[in-house]
């Protein structure tokens, strides 16, 4: 007969087992198997396809939880069908920087949802489809709450970008089917059909063809006139060099020739004293000498107001007085 086992030994042996299995789960399980989790239900009326147990929850892209629980209801009397997710959560990994030792508490749940603490669905891979619950904050979301679950605190939730998106494309959808496209077309086509007449009567072509021969005669008229310009200026300034030549020539000239009369006529003023201090004043040759040397400052004195005149108005020589 075999011994009969020690219950002592048994008893040591199960207490072993239990400790290695407790030492193995700290091991593997880390800060998490002693970490006390945090249960909220989060109510989401669209399609929860691509969320799964396990799914991750993050808040601002920091995983600080998963889902456990993903269920269905049906509401009768709205026909409406939600799906409430249930979400663990890690307090130990948010924590509250008025005090460090805080974490999250009910009442710090509270006064999140009221800063505008929300839930939504978000994309996690665009390969696999597969979602995850999103956690941020957006203050000017209003707080729907369906409170259809005592057990867990509620977070609201808000439609995912997705669904925005959905809901946008169906919204001008609709719009585009509500507008009278039939009508539309048919004004459309009536007004193309109208314009199609107007653009083929031959007063239009004619019309046209007009333009197109006054605008061909008026860039004629623009190259001749530019030409005849252009030789008319040339003039001008071949004009401007005589002219300028003419007047330096009278400037080199007209100074002498005005003094070589002044000299002129001293000197014959001089004979004339001196024939009538030897003829005497009633003389005929002293009377006819007199009247020719008049004659003579007369002259030299038109002589020097011409040019006194050229000299200050030059132009006079091209225009004229």
């Amino acid at each position: 007969m075999s011994k009969q086992a020690k219950p002592a030994l048994i008893g040591a042996f199960v207490i072993g087992a239990i400790f290695l299995l407790l030492l193995g789960l700290m091991f593997f399980g880390g800060q998490e198997f002693l970490a006390t989790k945090k249960r909220f239900v989060l109510y989401f009326s669209e399609s929860v396809n691509g969320l799964n147990i396990g799914s991750p929850v993050k808040l601002r892209g920091v995983q600080v939880g998963k889902v456990v629980e993903i269920q269905v209801q049906y509401d009768p009397k709205k026909n409406a069908l939600l799906s409430p997710v249930i979400i663990e959560v890690n307090p130990e990994i948010i924590k509250i920087t008025a005090d460090s030792k805080s974490r999250w508490r009910k009442n710090n749940i509270e006064q999140a949802i009221e800063n505008g603490l929300r839930a939504q669905l978000d994309l996690q891979s665009l390969v696999t489809g597969q979602l995850y619950v999103a956690l941020d904050f957006f203050p000017d979301t209003p707080v729907h709450l369906v409170g259809l679950d005592e057990e867990y605190e509620e977070i609201p939730v808000i439609p995912s970008s997705q669904k925005e998106i959905k809901n946008t494309i169906e919204e001008l959808v609709r719009q585009v089917r509500e507008l009278p496209l039939k009508e539309i077309f048919t004004k459309l086509n009536s007004t193309l059909t109208h314009i199609d007449e107007v653009v083929s009567q031959p007063e239009l072509k004619q019309g046209v063809q007009r333009m197109d021969n006054v605008l061909a005669n008026l860039e004629k008229l623009t190259t001749n006139l530019d030409q005849e310009l252009d030789e008319v200026t040339s003039n001008l300034d071949g004009t401007l060099k005589v002219s300028r030549h003419l007047l330096e020539r009278l400037d080199n000239t007209l100074p002498p020739l005005v003094e070589q009369t002044k000299l002129t006529m001293k000197s014959a003023e001089n004979t004339l004293n001196a024939m009538q201090g030897t003829l005497g004043p009633d003389s005929d040759l002293s009377t006819e000498a007199y009247s020719t040397l008049k004659e003579v400052k007369r002259a030299a004195r038109d002589f020097r107001i011409l040019t006194e005149m050229i000299q200050t108005r030059p132009e006079i020589l091209i225009r004229g007085k």
